[in-house]
């Protein structure tokens, strides 16, 4: 008897002796394996310990039999309750969790077993999971902020691995209690309004639960301003416009509750970009700008309020174009005779700046040329015309101010 397949389990070796009359061969050896389940034996490790809660901590089993890695699940335990179930692969398996409480834990790990091996459990491994450091964040929705006008204060906890926050929060004003409030999805919300103008130092106190510690938030300054409702209604001179032609932008800011005092500051914007601030005299801010490229801008002015008046914003939509361009075409000679040269002359006019850039002479879809305008003229000499009828046109191609433009057909025929 031996455990010859190194399993923990004993096996037979057999020797075989015959007689001389004897058909088979004298002194076989046969083994004779161990029949039913192999003995098991599991080891259970943990990645991380102590850990803190939310961290996620993986537990390892490797399970084996003598030299035999065997196959089956394992089940891990936090004392008589399940953690979960993994699979062996080559003997081995792991089980992750972030959810384990702040305590020391017993975990255990329990191979079940299979056909051919026996079940087997792990020695248990102390497992100390440590209470969780929080962040505070508290946030205001509306500062500043003006008499009478709701506010509300919310905070955030953050527990430092992402765990679940739960317990009491204390909201103070200058070290005053002004609300306590139960955290829910690890935020709470306390809404205020005050009845007369100043600063208040608001701070969010976390208590802490089992599995986190408590913390404060930073002290959020809260400015009420005395305030009454405005209204910015913003126009433009014109629109659309053509580019590089100046354009007034006026915005008149007016109030309920009496006039709006003059030396306000209005800033105007096109877009997101601040293109000047103006003072308001009676109510009214100007400004005025003759850069705005071509396309359709999005202006805004904003009155930021006062001590007694409320922001308020106004917008117009502004259209600015090239200005429109006319092409017009002649030819001299015209008839004229094969491989005489032929004048074409373009001039280009437009309501603005004087046009600059090129003309493309087209011989139906055939380009003859392009040339760089001079003083609203481009001129093309053309030798290489073949008999017949050629509809020629000019195409003036534009500038950073005016728009293309094609001539009509001038028929040039060649005899």
């Amino acid at each position: 008897a031996a455990d010859v397949d190194g399993n923990g389990a004993p096996d037979l070796l057999v020797a075989s002796i015959c007689d001389p009359n004897c058909t088979t061969s004298a002194g076989a050896v046969g083994v004779l394996l161990h029949v039913g389940t192999k003995v098991t034996a599991t080891k259970l490790s943990s990645s991380l310990n102590p850990s803190v809660f939310g961290q996620v901590v993986t537990f390892t089993a490797m399970v084996r039999s003598g030299f035999a890695k065997p196959l089956g699940t394992v089940a891990f335990f936090d004392g008589a309750s399940t953690l979960g179930i993994a699979t062996l692969v080559n003997g081995s398996t792991s089980f992750s969790v972030s959810a384990l409480a702040v305590a020391s834990h017993s975990i255990t790990a329990l191979y079940q077993g299979s056909g051919k091996y026996a079940p087997s459990t792990s020695d248990p491994v102390t497992q100390v999971v440590n209470s969780a450091t929080t962040t505070a964040s508290l946030a205001s929705s509306q500062n500043p902020a003006v008499v009478t006008e709701w506010v509300t204060y919310t905070v955030t906890v953050a527990s430092r691995y992402s765990g679940s926050v739960t317990g009491i929060v204390t909201f103070q004003d200058g070290g005053t209690t002004i609300a306590t409030l139960a955290l829910a999805r690890n935020q709470a919300a306390y809404t205020t309004k005050y009845g007369m103008p100043g600063s208040h130092s608001i701070t969010a106190i976390y208590s802490g639960d089992g599995n986190n510690s408590g913390s404060v938030s930073a002290i959020l300054l809260e400015q009420i301003n005395k305030g009454f409702a405005s209204k910015t209604v913003l126009t433009t001179s014109g629109s659309p416009s053509f580019i590089g032609q100046p354009v007034t932008f006026t915005a008149v800011v007016t109030s309920g509750n009496g006039p709006i005092p003059d030396g306000e500051s209005v800033t105007f914007f096109d877009g997101a970009t601040a293109i000047g601030t103006s003072t308001t005299a009676s109510g009214v801010a100007t400004v005025h700008i003759s850069s705005l490229s071509v396309k359709t801008h999005i202006m805004k002015a904003i009155y930021p309020g006062d001590a007694t008046f409320r922001p308020s914003i106004g917008a117009v939509r502004q259209v600015v174009q090239k200005y429109s361009t006319t092409t017009a075409l002649t030819s001299s000679p015209n008839p004229s005779a094969v491989g005489q040269v032929v004048t074409f002359t373009a001039t280009v006019t437009s309501a603005g700046p004087l046009p600059t850039g090129k003309v493309k002479f087209m011989d139906g879809a055939r380009v003859m040329g392009k040339i760089t305008l001079n003083g609203r003229v481009a001129t093309l000499h053309q030798s290489i015309l073949y008999a017949g009828s050629h509809p020629i046109t000019a195409q003036y191609m534009g500038d950073a101010y005016s728009e293309k433009s094609t001539s009509p057909v001038v028929n040039q025929v060649v005899q």
